[in-house]
Protein backbone atom coordinates (compact mmCIF):
# COMPACT_ATOMS: atom_id res chain seq x y z
CA UNK A 1 0.00 0.00 0.00
CA UNK A 2 1.14 3.10 -0.72
CA UNK A 3 2.56 5.63 1.47
CA UNK A 4 1.06 8.84 -0.17
CA UNK A 5 -2.38 9.88 0.50
CA UNK A 6 -2.62 10.75 -3.87
CA UNK A 7 -1.73 9.70 -7.03
CA UNK A 8 1.37 11.25 -8.75
CA UNK A 9 1.67 10.95 -12.71
CA UNK A 10 4.86 11.07 -14.00
CA UNK A 11 5.02 12.54 -17.54
CA UNK A 12 7.92 12.77 -20.02
CA UNK A 13 8.68 12.35 -23.54
CA UNK A 14 11.18 9.09 -22.61
CA UNK A 15 11.96 7.72 -19.41
CA UNK A 16 15.07 7.48 -21.04
CA UNK A 17 16.64 8.07 -24.36
CA UNK A 18 19.16 5.42 -23.89
CA UNK A 19 18.23 2.03 -23.67
CA UNK A 20 19.23 0.03 -20.45
CA UNK A 21 19.73 3.03 -18.61
CA UNK A 22 18.39 4.33 -15.28
CA UNK A 23 17.47 8.05 -15.07
CA UNK A 24 15.62 10.32 -12.31
CA UNK A 25 12.17 9.21 -14.17
CA UNK A 26 12.84 5.23 -12.99
CA UNK A 27 13.46 6.81 -9.21
CA UNK A 28 10.50 9.24 -9.21
CA UNK A 29 8.69 6.34 -10.40
CA UNK A 30 9.08 3.84 -7.71
CA UNK A 31 9.49 6.56 -4.85
CA UNK A 32 6.26 7.57 -5.69
CA UNK A 33 4.59 4.67 -7.23
CA UNK A 34 3.62 6.68 -10.14
CA UNK A 35 1.96 6.31 -13.29
CA UNK A 36 3.72 6.75 -16.24
CA UNK A 37 2.05 8.90 -19.17
CA UNK A 38 4.79 9.42 -21.75
CA UNK A 39 6.04 9.05 -25.30
CA UNK A 40 7.51 10.21 -28.13
CA UNK A 41 4.92 13.51 -28.94
CA UNK A 42 6.45 16.66 -29.12
CA UNK A 43 5.58 16.85 -32.82
CA UNK A 44 1.97 16.13 -32.23
CA UNK A 45 -0.36 19.35 -32.07
CA UNK A 46 -1.03 19.93 -28.75
CA UNK A 47 -4.92 19.96 -29.16
CA UNK A 48 -4.58 16.19 -30.05
CA UNK A 49 -2.22 15.00 -27.48
CA UNK A 50 -4.25 11.90 -26.32
CA UNK A 51 -1.90 11.86 -23.17
CA UNK A 52 -3.64 15.16 -22.13
CA UNK A 53 -4.35 14.76 -18.62
CA UNK A 54 -7.65 15.80 -18.26
CA UNK A 55 -8.53 12.80 -20.35
CA UNK A 56 -7.16 10.74 -17.80
CA UNK A 57 -10.17 12.90 -15.52
CA UNK A 58 -7.77 12.59 -12.42
CA UNK A 59 -8.66 14.53 -9.20
CA UNK A 60 -6.04 15.58 -6.04
CA UNK A 61 -3.63 13.90 -7.96
CA UNK A 62 0.17 15.26 -8.47
CA UNK A 63 1.25 15.99 -11.84
CA UNK A 64 5.63 15.84 -12.06
CA UNK A 65 6.82 16.66 -15.50
CA UNK A 66 9.66 17.55 -17.70
CA UNK A 67 9.50 21.09 -18.33
CA UNK A 68 11.07 20.68 -21.83
CA UNK A 69 10.57 19.47 -25.46
CA UNK A 70 6.29 19.57 -25.39
CA UNK A 71 4.38 22.28 -24.52
CA UNK A 72 1.78 22.60 -21.51
CA UNK A 73 -0.36 19.90 -20.67
CA UNK A 74 -3.43 21.09 -19.44
CA UNK A 75 -3.76 19.19 -15.95
CA UNK A 76 -7.20 20.00 -14.73
CA UNK A 77 -7.40 21.19 -11.06
CA UNK A 78 -4.16 19.47 -10.14
CA UNK A 79 -0.66 20.69 -9.04
CA UNK A 80 2.44 20.14 -11.17
CA UNK A 81 6.02 19.97 -10.80
CA UNK A 82 7.90 20.72 -13.59
CA UNK A 83 12.14 19.96 -13.93
CA UNK A 84 14.09 21.96 -15.69
CA UNK A 85 17.70 20.28 -16.16
CA UNK A 86 18.38 20.95 -19.90
CA UNK A 87 19.18 25.32 -20.92
CA UNK A 88 17.65 26.38 -23.95
CA UNK A 89 19.14 29.79 -24.43
CA UNK A 90 16.45 30.54 -27.08
CA UNK A 91 13.91 29.89 -30.09
CA UNK A 92 10.66 27.71 -29.48
CA UNK A 93 11.71 25.37 -26.62
CA UNK A 94 12.63 28.52 -24.33
CA UNK A 95 9.79 29.53 -25.07
CA UNK A 96 7.83 25.98 -24.42
CA UNK A 97 10.23 26.18 -20.89
CA UNK A 98 8.99 29.63 -19.82
CA UNK A 99 5.55 28.53 -20.62
CA UNK A 100 5.42 25.54 -18.65
CA UNK A 101 7.08 27.24 -15.85
CA UNK A 102 4.68 29.78 -15.71
CA UNK A 103 1.85 27.13 -15.28
CA UNK A 104 2.95 25.14 -12.74
CA UNK A 105 2.69 25.26 -9.14
CA UNK A 106 6.26 24.73 -8.51
CA UNK A 107 9.63 24.62 -10.52
CA UNK A 108 12.22 22.26 -10.12
CA UNK A 109 15.97 22.81 -11.30
CA UNK A 110 19.24 20.75 -10.98
CA UNK A 111 21.32 22.84 -10.15
CA UNK A 112 22.07 26.28 -8.95
CA UNK A 113 23.54 26.66 -12.39
CA UNK A 114 20.34 25.81 -14.23
CA UNK A 115 18.46 28.29 -12.17
CA UNK A 116 20.37 31.80 -12.98
CA UNK A 117 19.55 30.50 -16.19
CA UNK A 118 16.29 31.14 -16.24
CA UNK A 119 15.98 34.80 -14.19
CA UNK A 120 12.30 35.65 -15.62
CA UNK A 121 10.53 32.31 -14.00
CA UNK A 122 8.47 33.73 -11.44
CA UNK A 123 6.78 30.19 -9.90
CA UNK A 124 8.01 29.24 -6.52
CA UNK A 125 11.19 26.90 -7.22
CA UNK A 126 13.96 25.31 -5.75
CA UNK A 127 16.83 23.56 -6.37
CA UNK A 128 16.98 19.49 -6.27
CA UNK A 129 20.36 17.87 -8.04
CA UNK A 130 19.77 14.91 -9.61
CA UNK A 131 21.09 11.98 -7.03
CA UNK A 132 23.62 9.15 -7.89
CA UNK A 133 23.82 5.61 -6.40
CA UNK A 134 26.98 5.90 -4.53
CA UNK A 135 26.00 2.02 -4.38
CA UNK A 136 26.57 1.06 -7.93
CA UNK A 137 29.65 3.04 -8.45
CA UNK A 138 32.10 2.97 -6.13
CA UNK A 139 36.19 2.25 -5.45
CA UNK A 140 38.25 -0.68 -6.96
CA UNK A 141 37.86 -3.41 -4.55
CA UNK A 142 35.08 -2.61 -2.69
CA UNK A 143 32.38 -4.32 -3.83
CA UNK A 144 33.00 -7.88 -5.02
CA UNK A 145 33.72 -6.47 -8.86
CA UNK A 146 36.59 -8.73 -10.47
CA UNK A 147 39.59 -5.62 -11.53
CA UNK A 148 41.41 -8.19 -13.62
CA UNK A 149 38.83 -8.08 -16.42
CA UNK A 150 40.91 -8.95 -19.21
CA UNK A 151 38.32 -8.33 -22.06
CA UNK A 152 37.74 -4.65 -21.02
CA UNK A 153 39.31 -1.86 -22.38
CA UNK A 154 41.83 0.11 -20.10
CA UNK A 155 43.56 3.49 -20.36
CA UNK A 156 44.53 6.80 -19.02
CA UNK A 157 41.99 9.29 -20.13
CA UNK A 158 38.26 8.64 -20.32
CA UNK A 159 35.56 10.57 -22.02
CA UNK A 160 32.39 9.75 -21.52
CA UNK A 161 29.48 11.22 -23.89
CA UNK A 162 27.34 11.73 -27.36
CA UNK A 163 28.73 13.01 -30.97
CA UNK A 164 26.54 16.37 -30.47
CA UNK A 165 28.23 19.92 -30.32
CA UNK A 166 27.59 20.36 -26.79
CA UNK A 167 29.49 17.58 -25.79
CA UNK A 168 32.42 18.95 -28.26
CA UNK A 169 34.11 15.67 -29.12
CA UNK A 170 35.85 17.57 -31.68
CA UNK A 171 37.64 18.96 -28.74
CA UNK A 172 38.43 15.85 -27.30
CA UNK A 173 39.91 14.62 -30.32
CA UNK A 174 42.29 17.91 -30.22
CA UNK A 175 43.10 17.29 -26.62
CA UNK A 176 44.06 13.54 -27.43
CA UNK A 177 46.05 14.81 -30.47
CA UNK A 178 48.18 17.12 -28.13
CA UNK A 179 48.68 14.23 -25.75
CA UNK A 180 49.85 11.64 -28.50
CA UNK A 181 51.57 9.47 -25.83
CA UNK A 182 48.22 8.92 -23.79
CA UNK A 183 45.38 6.53 -24.44
CA UNK A 184 42.38 7.88 -24.45
CA UNK A 185 38.87 6.12 -24.52
CA UNK A 186 35.60 7.55 -25.52
CA UNK A 187 32.25 5.80 -24.23
CA UNK A 188 29.60 6.79 -26.42
CA UNK A 189 25.81 6.96 -24.80
CA UNK A 190 24.08 6.34 -28.27
CA UNK A 191 24.37 4.60 -30.96
CA UNK A 192 24.27 6.42 -33.89
CA UNK A 193 26.79 7.97 -36.27
CA UNK A 194 29.14 10.40 -35.06
CA UNK A 195 30.92 12.84 -37.58
CA UNK A 196 34.38 12.83 -35.74
CA UNK A 197 37.49 11.25 -37.12
CA UNK A 198 39.29 9.98 -33.71
CA UNK A 199 43.26 10.28 -33.40
CA UNK A 200 44.62 6.83 -32.82
CA UNK A 201 45.21 6.89 -29.55
CA UNK A 202 41.40 7.05 -29.33
CA UNK A 203 39.34 4.18 -28.71
CA UNK A 204 35.82 3.91 -28.85
CA UNK A 205 33.19 1.82 -27.06
CA UNK A 206 29.28 2.32 -27.94
CA UNK A 207 26.13 2.13 -25.34
CA UNK A 208 28.41 0.27 -22.87
CA UNK A 209 26.39 -2.06 -20.20
CA UNK A 210 26.87 -0.81 -16.35
CA UNK A 211 28.17 -4.23 -15.95
CA UNK A 212 31.34 -2.96 -17.99
CA UNK A 213 31.11 0.33 -17.58
CA UNK A 214 32.42 0.85 -13.63
CA UNK A 215 35.19 -2.00 -14.22
CA UNK A 216 36.00 0.22 -17.45
CA UNK A 217 36.28 3.58 -15.01
CA UNK A 218 38.42 2.03 -12.86
CA UNK A 219 40.37 1.01 -15.51
CA UNK A 220 41.56 4.70 -16.38
CA UNK A 221 43.27 7.17 -14.34
CA UNK A 222 41.23 10.78 -14.98
CA UNK A 223 38.01 11.47 -16.87
CA UNK A 224 38.11 14.20 -18.66
CA UNK A 225 34.50 16.92 -19.50
CA UNK A 226 35.02 18.74 -22.80
CA UNK A 227 31.36 19.98 -22.60
CA UNK A 228 29.98 23.62 -23.39
CA UNK A 229 26.96 23.56 -21.75
CA UNK A 230 26.14 21.45 -18.80
CA UNK A 231 24.01 21.64 -15.70
CA UNK A 232 24.91 19.07 -13.79
CA UNK A 233 27.11 16.28 -15.50
CA UNK A 234 26.02 12.86 -14.01
CA UNK A 235 28.68 11.36 -16.29
CA UNK A 236 31.58 12.98 -14.58
CA UNK A 237 30.07 12.58 -11.05
CA UNK A 238 30.09 8.80 -11.65
CA UNK A 239 33.56 8.23 -12.74
CA UNK A 240 34.47 10.38 -9.63
CA UNK A 241 32.79 8.17 -7.47
CA UNK A 242 35.24 5.30 -8.69
CA UNK A 243 38.15 7.25 -8.01
CA UNK A 244 38.82 9.28 -10.81
CA UNK A 245 39.89 13.26 -10.77
CA UNK A 246 37.87 15.22 -13.25
CA UNK A 247 39.59 17.62 -15.69
CA UNK A 248 36.43 20.07 -16.88
CA UNK A 249 35.83 23.21 -17.26
CA UNK A 250 33.59 25.72 -15.62
CA UNK A 251 30.20 24.16 -16.74
CA UNK A 252 27.66 22.44 -14.73
CA UNK A 253 28.57 21.31 -11.09
CA UNK A 254 32.31 22.21 -11.87
CA UNK A 255 31.34 25.74 -11.39
CA UNK A 256 30.98 24.83 -7.37
CA UNK A 257 34.55 23.76 -7.60
CA UNK A 258 37.35 26.18 -6.89
CA UNK A 259 39.29 26.58 -10.44
CA UNK A 260 42.82 25.44 -11.04
CA UNK A 261 43.17 23.90 -7.86
CA UNK A 262 44.92 20.27 -8.47
CA UNK A 263 43.80 19.09 -4.66
CA UNK A 264 40.14 19.01 -5.83
CA UNK A 265 37.91 15.89 -6.84
CA UNK A 266 38.12 18.07 -9.89
CA UNK A 267 40.36 20.41 -11.91
CA UNK A 268 38.55 23.10 -13.40
CA UNK A 269 39.97 25.20 -15.66
CA UNK A 270 39.22 26.91 -19.46
CA UNK A 271 38.60 25.05 -22.64
CA UNK A 272 41.63 25.88 -24.01
CA UNK A 273 43.98 24.69 -20.82
CA UNK A 274 42.29 21.60 -20.64
CA UNK A 275 44.88 19.51 -22.88
CA UNK A 276 48.12 20.40 -20.16
CA UNK A 277 46.23 19.80 -17.31
CA UNK A 278 45.21 16.36 -18.38
CA UNK A 279 48.85 15.48 -19.00
CA UNK A 280 49.79 16.64 -15.75
CA UNK A 281 46.77 14.90 -14.07
CA UNK A 282 47.79 11.84 -15.67
CA UNK A 283 50.98 11.99 -14.25
CA UNK A 284 50.05 12.78 -10.99
CA UNK A 285 46.16 11.82 -10.12
CA UNK A 286 44.86 12.89 -6.93
CA UNK A 287 44.14 9.51 -4.45
CA UNK A 288 40.98 7.86 -5.10
CA UNK A 289 39.72 7.34 -1.46
CA UNK A 290 40.10 11.88 -1.89
CA UNK A 291 37.94 12.05 -5.28
CA UNK A 292 34.66 9.62 -3.80
CA UNK A 293 35.01 11.90 -0.91
CA UNK A 294 35.09 15.47 -2.44
CA UNK A 295 32.38 14.68 -4.89
CA UNK A 296 30.11 12.79 -2.45
CA UNK A 297 30.43 16.05 -0.25
CA UNK A 298 29.20 17.58 -3.45
CA UNK A 299 26.75 15.44 -5.09
CA UNK A 300 23.28 13.96 -3.31
CA UNK A 301 22.59 10.28 -3.38
CA UNK A 302 19.71 8.67 -5.27
CA UNK A 303 18.21 8.47 -1.31
CA UNK A 304 18.59 11.93 -0.51
CA UNK A 305 17.11 13.29 -4.00
CA UNK A 306 14.42 11.18 -3.47
CA UNK A 307 13.44 12.59 0.25
CA UNK A 308 13.79 16.48 -1.47
CA UNK A 309 11.05 15.29 -3.62
CA UNK A 310 8.79 13.91 -1.62
CA UNK A 311 9.27 16.50 1.30
CA UNK A 312 8.75 18.77 -1.98
CA UNK A 313 5.40 16.95 -3.29
CA UNK A 314 3.69 17.05 -0.18
CA UNK A 315 4.40 20.49 0.55
CA UNK A 316 2.76 21.43 -2.51
CA UNK A 317 -0.10 18.86 -2.64
CA UNK A 318 -1.23 20.39 0.90
CA UNK A 319 -1.12 24.08 -0.40
CA UNK A 320 -3.72 22.41 -3.16
CA UNK A 321 -5.21 21.09 -0.49
CA UNK A 322 -5.51 24.07 1.81
CA UNK A 323 -5.26 27.04 -0.08
CA UNK A 324 -5.03 29.97 2.13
Amino acid sequence: MSRFDFDTYIVNDFMTCIPGTRTLWHDLMEHFDGKWVGGHYQNIPHESVFYDMQDLKITDSLVIRNATYFPWIPTGNNPVISLVQDICHEGPLRAWQLNVCANSDHVVFNSLHTLRAYPEVRTPKSVISLGVDDRLFSLPGSDGIPEDVGHLISGDVLWIGSGDAVKRPRLMCVIAEQNPNLKFTVVMKASGAVWVNFPENVQVLRQVPHADLVPIMRRHRIGLCTSEEETQHLAGIEMALCGLQMVAPPVGIYKNVPPGDISQWAIVDKHENLAKIVELAVQSPLDKVAVRKGVQEMCPTVSQCMDAWERLARSVMDKKRNPK
